[in-house]
């Protein structure tokens, strides 16, 4: 059921806990630091996700029918966009990202950023989160937390600030696509972070909800591992927690 590659092994996904990894590493010891994902990773919460992929879709209909002096409604520009979507998904053999998929359609890169921060209201959707502050707080004890978004980075820091985990872990780092020029799936997206934070890929694992953005990618930069974590919060905090006991039984 196992397979060696790139020094770990795959597991299965999920297991009985709804989480798994992509490859595990041989030795636990060696991870230094943890890029983890931000939304859809540390909270569920699918009406937030639903309000804000509609103003995202909304927000494109504003920005292109402003373009050609037109009114395009929601209904349409849906259509258009996931249409869009599949055509890149099978150009890519993977499944395309919304950023990358608006952007095909001619939007700068910096319109799109500023749209999103209206358009994603954490503050009116998401509430402080005890747990997931103090799951986040035990890994930070072991490895250093770094926090990698395709949302605007100041998207990622309300988020967080919502959720109570700026004052859990302050001044943690945290990158997003407008940072650093690029989004997932992309695997520079995570070598970056690396860089910039002075490690070694293989020093470093990622945590996400989706495999085709957190996991093959930063596999792709040399992550020692990936985590994929589906469903986020809950999910998120039994990964995080299995993680923390594995290492000891790793280093003992």
């Amino acid at each position: 059921d196992s397979q060696h590659k790139k020094g770990g092994h795959v597991e299965r996904l999920p297991n009985q806990s709804g989480w798994g990894w992509l490859v595990v590493p041989d030795r636990l010891a060696i991870i230094r630091v943890i890029v983890c994902d931000i939304d859809d990773t540390l909270y569920h919460h699918p009406e937030y996700h639903a309000a804000g992929t509609r103003g995202e879709i909304s927000a494109v209909a504003e920005i292109l029918g402003a373009q050609t002096d037109e009114l395009i409604s929601y209904e349409t520009m849906h259509t258009r966009v996931m249409a869009r979507r599949q055509e890149l998904s099978a150009l890519f053999s993977r499944p395309a990202g919304m950023t990358e998929t608006v952007r095909s359609f001619g939007i700068m890169q910096e319109q799109w950023d500023e749209f999103r921060c209206r358009v994603w209201q954490p503050e009116q959707w998401l509430s402080p989160d005890e747990e997931v502050c103090k799951t986040l707080c035990s890994l930070n004890q072991r490895y250093r937390i770094v926090f990698g978004t395709n949302s605007p980075i100041d998207v990622g820091r309300r988020v967080l600030a919502t959720l109570g985990v700026d004052k859990a872990i302050p001044d943690t780092p945290i990158f997003g696509s407008d940072t650093l020029g690029i989004s997932k799936p992309h695997a520079d997206f995570f070598m970056r972070i690396a860089e910039r934070m002075g490690f070694a890929p293989h020093h470093c694992i990622a945590i996400g909800d989706r495999t085709e953005m957190d996991g093959t990618p930063a596999l792709a930069a040399g992550y020692a591992g990936a985590i994929i974590v589906p469903g986020g919060r809950d999910v998120f905090i039994s990964a995080a927690y299995d993680l923390i006991n594995q290492n000891r039984e790793d280093m003992s």
